[in-house]
């Protein structure tokens, strides 16, 4: 019987000492290793901002990203849930992750990856195969 992606990527982060917050609605996973260099802090905050665009914006609500810098690359992806009543929503769900994860993260986390009621987001170092949000 095939191992669930979300559960092989759950298994590999708590493997590597990820932080993991639960609320009702809400699953953060926080990768324990920062960017030895400040300056790529504005860098993730700009990708996170065109994962969240590129999601709300695309049809099926989903959207995967790849940006390469001089710093390194990162790997992004975001989705909603069809539950959500459109765009709009899909924004503001987005949005609000993306909040979130700066709460309960360091800003500088090489990675990190968050669930709420409606949608998701995650950023990686790495190409990873991005889990359904739903």
């Amino acid at each position: 019987m095939p191992i669930s992606p979300r559960i092989v990527s759950t298994l590999a982060c708590l493997a590597i000492a990820c932080t993991m917050v639960r609320g009702e609605d809400l699953e953060v996973l926080c990768n324990p290793e920062n960017f030895d260099v400040n300056p790529f802090y504005p860098f993730t905050v700009a990708f996170l901002d065109q994962v969240v665009d590129c999601t709300w914006k695309s049809e099926d609500s989903s959207c995967s990203i790849n940006e390469t810098y001089k710093e390194g690359s990162l790997w992004g992806h975001g989705g909603c849930s069809q539950n959500l009543k459109g765009p709009t929503d899909c924004e503001y769900c987005t949005g609000t992750a993306k909040e979130e994860l700066y709460k309960r993260c360091d800003t500088r986390v090489k990675g990190a990856h968050i669930r709420l009621a409606g949608c998701s987001l995650r950023y990686e170092t790495y190409g990873f195969i991005a889990d359904p949000p739903f």
